[in-house]
C-alpha cells in the first residue's frame, strides 16, 4: 500500500564559521613621507622651464613680425 505521509527530509545548513589565523589588513599607522618643500633641484627646474617659455615668446614673436611684414609686401606687390 501505499505511504500517506510524505518522507522528512532533514538537511543540515552548514554555516562558515571564522578561523582563529585572519591575515592582518593594512597598517592604518603607515609612516607619511616628509614634506620637503621647494629644493634646490625644483628651483633650477622652474628657471629653465621659465627661460625656455620666453625664448619661446620672443622666437613667435619675431617671427610673427616677420610673417606679417612679408604678408603685407606680397598683398602690396
Amino acid at each position: 500500500m501505499a505511504n500517506a505521509t510524505p518522507p522528512v527530509h532533514t538537511d543540515h545548513v552548514v554555516a562558515a564559521q571564522p578561523t582563529e589565523s585572519v591575515s592582518p589588513g593594512p597598517d592604518v599607522q603607515a609612516p607619511q613621507e616628509t614634506q620637503p618643500g621647494v629644493n634646490a633641484e625644483t628651483k633650477k627646474k622652474l628657471w629653465l622651464g621659465g627661460i625656455a617659455l620666453l625664448l619661446f615668446a620672443l622666437v613667435y614673436w619675431r617671427n610673427k613680425k616677420r610673417w606679417d611684414k612679408w604678408r603685407k609686401a606680397r598683398k602690396a606687390g
